[in-house]
């Protein structure tokens, strides 16, 4: 009869030690997966930082390079005004053109 009891006491206290395991492993799985989820939240937030400072780069370039062709434009306008031939002021006019159709704004 004791050994039965002691039996059924060591069995009855299995089962309570399993759930308390399994609770931790749970609790446990819990928390790596909101660390993962927090982490990816970071890497998604540093390539959208990325991502906007690579575009803010590009766009300041392309500005510049706009400004450059502008300022050759208006220099070429000037020398043309002040040409000395007509021969040379077709060839600064014609580049002149050429440049300005390439630094007007889009109409799309």
């Amino acid at each position: 009869m004791t050994v039965l009891s002691l039996a059924a006491f060591v069995t009855g206290c299995e089962p309570a030690n399993r759930t308390t395991e399994v609770e931790r492993l749970q609790e446990s799985t819990a928390k790596q997966f909101e660390a993962a989820q927090e982490s990816t939240q970071a890497a998604i937030q540093a390539a959208g930082n990325y991502a906007e400072a690579q575009r803010t780069a590009f766009i300041a370039q392309r500005e510049q390079g706009l400004t450059a062709l502008r300022n050759e434009a208006d220099d070429l306008k000037v020398r043309v005004a002040n040409g000395a031939d007509h021969e040379t002021r077709q060839a600064l006019n014609d580049t002149r053109e050429c440049l300005s159709e390439k630094t007007a704004p889009d109409q799309g």
